[in-house]
Protein backbone atom coordinates (compact mmCIF):
# COMPACT_ATOMS: atom_id res chain seq x y z
CA UNK A 1 0.00 0.00 0.00
CA UNK A 2 2.98 2.03 0.31
CA UNK A 3 2.61 3.41 -3.71
CA UNK A 4 -0.91 4.81 -3.12
CA UNK A 5 0.67 6.80 0.43
CA UNK A 6 0.29 10.50 -0.24
CA UNK A 7 -0.86 10.31 -4.47
CA UNK A 8 -4.44 11.72 -3.53
CA UNK A 9 -4.81 15.70 -3.12
CA UNK A 10 -4.68 17.64 -0.05
CA UNK A 11 -8.46 18.29 0.06
CA UNK A 12 -9.59 14.77 -0.11
CA UNK A 13 -9.07 15.34 3.23
CA UNK A 14 -12.42 17.07 3.79
CA UNK A 15 -14.27 14.19 2.04
CA UNK A 16 -12.85 11.34 4.26
CA UNK A 17 -13.67 13.70 7.08
CA UNK A 18 -17.67 13.76 5.47
CA UNK A 19 -17.21 10.06 4.63
CA UNK A 20 -16.41 9.16 8.64
CA UNK A 21 -18.83 11.15 9.51
CA UNK A 22 -21.59 9.84 7.82
CA UNK A 23 -19.93 6.27 8.15
CA UNK A 24 -19.93 6.52 11.69
CA UNK A 25 -23.15 6.82 12.14
CA UNK A 26 -24.46 4.60 9.83
CA UNK A 27 -22.21 1.56 12.01
CA UNK A 28 -24.01 3.14 15.04
CA UNK A 29 -27.47 2.41 13.27
CA UNK A 30 -26.72 -0.82 12.12
CA UNK A 31 -24.61 -2.26 15.24
CA UNK A 32 -27.26 -0.76 17.64
CA UNK A 33 -28.31 -4.26 18.37
CA UNK A 34 -24.96 -5.94 19.31
CA UNK A 35 -24.49 -3.67 22.76
CA UNK A 36 -22.94 -0.40 23.58
CA UNK A 37 -19.83 -1.60 24.05
CA UNK A 38 -20.05 -3.25 20.52
CA UNK A 39 -21.50 -0.17 19.45
CA UNK A 40 -18.56 2.07 20.96
CA UNK A 41 -15.56 0.28 19.48
CA UNK A 42 -17.02 0.07 16.12
CA UNK A 43 -17.84 3.30 15.97
CA UNK A 44 -14.25 4.49 17.52
CA UNK A 45 -12.62 2.22 14.77
CA UNK A 46 -14.40 3.95 11.62
CA UNK A 47 -12.85 7.26 13.17
CA UNK A 48 -9.67 6.09 13.46
CA UNK A 49 -9.57 4.34 10.31
CA UNK A 50 -10.79 7.62 8.78
CA UNK A 51 -8.66 9.42 10.68
CA UNK A 52 -5.69 7.43 9.25
CA UNK A 53 -6.78 6.94 5.46
CA UNK A 54 -6.88 10.74 5.53
CA UNK A 55 -3.57 11.72 6.30
CA UNK A 56 -2.35 8.90 4.52
CA UNK A 57 -3.76 8.61 1.06
CA UNK A 58 -3.45 12.32 0.52
CA UNK A 59 -0.38 14.43 0.14
CA UNK A 60 -2.53 16.49 3.22
CA UNK A 61 0.14 17.74 6.24
CA UNK A 62 -0.68 16.02 9.76
CA UNK A 63 -2.30 19.53 10.24
CA UNK A 64 -4.73 19.44 7.73
CA UNK A 65 -5.55 15.75 8.18
CA UNK A 66 -6.36 16.53 11.60
CA UNK A 67 -8.45 20.22 11.38
CA UNK A 68 -10.45 17.59 8.91
CA UNK A 69 -11.19 14.80 11.51
CA UNK A 70 -11.69 17.83 13.75
CA UNK A 71 -14.67 19.14 11.33
CA UNK A 72 -15.98 15.57 11.24
CA UNK A 73 -16.23 15.01 15.10
CA UNK A 74 -17.89 18.36 15.76
CA UNK A 75 -20.55 17.27 12.40
CA UNK A 76 -21.07 13.97 14.17
CA UNK A 77 -21.38 15.34 17.26
CA UNK A 78 -24.13 18.28 16.57
CA UNK A 79 -25.86 15.45 14.46
CA UNK A 80 -26.39 13.46 17.69
CA UNK A 81 -27.27 16.62 19.98
CA UNK A 82 -30.14 16.97 17.51
CA UNK A 83 -31.23 13.34 17.08
CA UNK A 84 -31.18 12.93 20.96
CA UNK A 85 -32.97 15.58 21.87
CA UNK A 86 -35.79 15.57 19.43
CA UNK A 87 -36.29 11.88 19.93
CA UNK A 88 -36.03 12.64 23.92
CA UNK A 89 -38.55 15.77 23.71
CA UNK A 90 -41.19 13.92 21.54
CA UNK A 91 -41.16 10.71 23.69
CA UNK A 92 -41.43 12.79 26.75
CA UNK A 93 -43.65 15.32 25.40
CA UNK A 94 -45.91 12.67 24.49
CA UNK A 95 -45.96 11.37 27.87
CA UNK A 96 -47.07 14.75 29.35
CA UNK A 97 -49.34 15.34 26.95
CA UNK A 98 -50.97 11.94 27.91
CA UNK A 99 -51.01 12.68 31.57
CA UNK A 100 -53.68 15.24 31.35
CA UNK A 101 -54.30 18.61 33.22
CA UNK A 102 -55.10 22.12 31.90
CA UNK A 103 -53.75 22.97 28.69
CA UNK A 104 -51.34 25.29 30.71
CA UNK A 105 -50.05 22.75 32.01
CA UNK A 106 -49.51 20.58 29.16
CA UNK A 107 -47.13 23.68 27.52
CA UNK A 108 -45.44 23.97 31.13
CA UNK A 109 -44.44 20.06 30.98
CA UNK A 110 -43.51 20.28 26.82
CA UNK A 111 -41.64 22.82 28.05
CA UNK A 112 -39.60 20.89 30.24
CA UNK A 113 -39.18 18.15 28.47
CA UNK A 114 -37.64 19.97 25.87
CA UNK A 115 -35.43 21.31 28.45
CA UNK A 116 -34.63 17.52 29.59
CA UNK A 117 -34.00 16.42 25.82
CA UNK A 118 -31.73 19.24 25.18
CA UNK A 119 -29.95 18.36 28.47
CA UNK A 120 -29.50 14.49 27.51
CA UNK A 121 -28.92 15.69 23.58
CA UNK A 122 -25.75 18.20 24.96
CA UNK A 123 -24.61 14.92 27.62
CA UNK A 124 -24.68 12.10 24.57
CA UNK A 125 -23.37 14.73 21.85
CA UNK A 126 -20.21 15.48 24.44
CA UNK A 127 -19.63 11.93 24.73
CA UNK A 128 -19.53 11.53 21.05
CA UNK A 129 -17.19 14.65 20.63
CA UNK A 130 -14.64 12.96 23.00
CA UNK A 131 -14.81 9.76 21.31
CA UNK A 132 -14.41 11.26 17.77
CA UNK A 133 -12.01 13.40 18.29
CA UNK A 134 -9.45 10.82 20.21
CA UNK A 135 -9.84 8.35 17.25
CA UNK A 136 -9.97 10.89 14.62
CA UNK A 137 -6.83 13.07 15.96
CA UNK A 138 -4.76 9.48 16.77
CA UNK A 139 -5.72 7.92 13.20
CA UNK A 140 -4.91 10.85 11.54
CA UNK A 141 -1.11 11.36 13.47
CA UNK A 142 -0.46 7.28 13.00
CA UNK A 143 -1.49 7.95 9.30
CA UNK A 144 0.94 10.95 9.21
CA UNK A 145 4.00 9.01 10.79
CA UNK A 146 3.26 5.91 8.60
CA UNK A 147 3.01 7.95 5.20
CA UNK A 148 6.82 9.49 6.00
CA UNK A 149 8.10 6.07 6.93
CA UNK A 150 6.36 4.59 3.37
CA UNK A 151 7.91 7.72 1.42
CA UNK A 152 10.92 7.90 3.01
Amino acid sequence: MSDKSGKMNSNMVWLFALGTALLSVATGWATSGLGTKVSAAVFFGVFALGGFLSSFLTDAGKGKAIGAMIFASVLTAIGYFIVIKMVISGATGAAAAAAGGTAQAKVAAGAAMGAVGSLMGIFVAVLVLVETLVAGIGGAVVGAKSKKKALA
